[in-house]
């Protein structure tokens, strides 16, 4: 799944091999081999820690933005406003990413979520909502990244 590396990155633990590039390419293929497929599996789980190993991969660049041991923004920030892409991919939803930052990973911060933190996250939600509907890989003029279209019944 990944949510509950998130979580428990969020909540102070470290967890260096989770989020590193390597684990980012691994559940991307992984993701998109298996919904491709057609595997009943949900997908929100892996697209929330896709977006959060994206945040990570972008605290590096980020934080060289900064003075001398002044970041613009932490890395546990970065894993919230990730995680909020990865919900909005998901869903097609920028508003439920907010959300599920603010409800589920806002508590389980020591220091509580910030504003600035919400509002980054709902910046990368919109983009990311926004870059599925410009991209619309499925044709199907919707904000989800996979979609199965089942020509048959399940049941007989």
């Amino acid at each position: 799944s990944g949510i509950p590396e998130v979580a428990a990155s969020i909540a102070g633990y470290a967890i260096p091999r989770s989020f590193k590039l390597r684990t980012l390419v691994a559940k991307v293929l992984a993701l998109s081999f298996s919904v491709g497929a057609g595997l009943a599996l949900g997908k929100e789980g892996p697209m929330i820690h896709i977006g959060a190993c994206w945040g990570v991969v972008l605290y590096m660049p980020i934080s060289r933005l900064g003075q001398q041991g002044d970041n613009p923004i932490a890395e546990t920030d970065l894993i919230c406003v990730g995680a909020a892409a990865g919900i909005a991919g998901a869903f097609g939803a920028p508003l439920a990413g907010v959300i599920f930052a603010v409800e589920e990973l806002g508590p389980i911060m020591p220091s509580g979520l910030k504003y600035s933190t919400m509002l980054c996250a709902f910046f990368s939600a919109v983009v990311s909502a926004l870059a599925l509907k410009w991209l619309d890989i499925t044709n199907s003029q919707r904000l989800t990244l996979f979609e199965v279209d089942y020509k048959q019944t399940w049941a007989p």
